[in-house]
């Protein structure tokens, strides 16, 4: 029931964004159970916001790999998590000027669940000699994806 409700919340939020945003509705977060990981695909949209589908993070230590899907230049300049249950322990691993951003997450100390705020930053490669544009001079293109925790489903 509690997986069921997380659930039907974050399709709520991807189906509001999609619409208004022209999301890629179609992808999703694919989960690797076995290896404990979660591979969350990231997109800079046609309106310059940057996208990731909302997922959930179960109990247990699990480690998002966010990929970037876009060509073009475009790689993470920063992901940054803020509002969080204290009991969700965070290593944000930064990979700077790359097209993937690890995060580990503990959560096996979440007793109830709870939305983790989150902010992808992206920016662009100068194509000519492999410099970003973290100075300031270029865009910085972000977005906020829905990243819901819960406790374990199945109560233990």
């Amino acid at each position: 029931m509690l997986m069921e409700k997380a659930s039907v919340g974050i399709n709520q939020n991807a189906q509001n964004a999609a619409a208004s945003s022209m999301a890629p509705v179609s992808t999703g977060a694919l989960y690797m159970a076995g290896k404990s990981e979660i591979y969350v695909p990231v997109y800079l949209l046609m309106n310059g916001v940057v996208f990731a589908p909302p997922f959930l993070i179960p109990h247990g230590e699990w480690t998002v790999v966010f990929e970037l899907q876009v060509a073009g230049g475009l790689v993470f300049k920063d992901i940054c998590y803020s509002n969080q249950d204290p009991s969700i322990v965070i290593n944000n691993d930064p990979q700077p000027d790359a097209t993937t951003w690890t995060t580990t997450f503990d959560t096996t100390q979440v007793t109830n669940p709870a939305k983790l705020q989150c902010t992808i930053k992206l920016i662009t490669i100068s194509p000519s000699d492999g410099s970003n544009d973290s100075n300031g001079d270029g865009p910085v293109y972000s977005g906020d994806p829905t990243i819901a925790v819960v406790q374990d489903p199945m109560g233990g």
